[in-house]
């Protein structure tokens, strides 16, 4: 298995598991894995499942930056709420909320084009 991959490309075998991706030094932030998985099945095949998505590194960035957005925008959402049940102003904390729906809809097409 490990001497028919190109030099450009690393694998990792696991038991049934085979995980495929760029080697460190060709490597783009947005370079994309493979992980494949291997069953004998009951009847006497073999079952490839597999899963091709981007470095779980980066996925877990943008998991954490949409937390952060959707943390700060409820804080402030009832910061909002509070100042306008006590007549106080509140168009700082409105500017904020809109600036965290714009940071959602950037993350979105950042995410998109890569």
């Amino acid at each position: 298995m490990k001497e028919t991959v190109e030099p450009d490309y690393k694998s990792k075998v696991a038991g049934h598991h085979i995980w495929l991706h760029v080697d460190l030094l060709n490597r783009e932030k947005y370079s994309p894995h493979l992980h494949l998985e291997i069953e004998k099945m009951e009847d006497g095949n073999t079952s490839i499942r597999g899963l091709y998505g981007p470095d779980p590194v980066l996925w877990t960035l943008f998991m954490f930056l949409h937390f952060v957005v959707a943390g700060i925008f409820i804080i402030f959402s009832i910061i909002t709420f509070s100042k306008w049940s006590l007549n106080q102003p509140f168009g700082f904390d409105l500017l904020v909320m809109f600036a965290m729906v714009n940071t959602w809809f950037l993350l979105y097409f950042i995410a998109s084009l890569n």
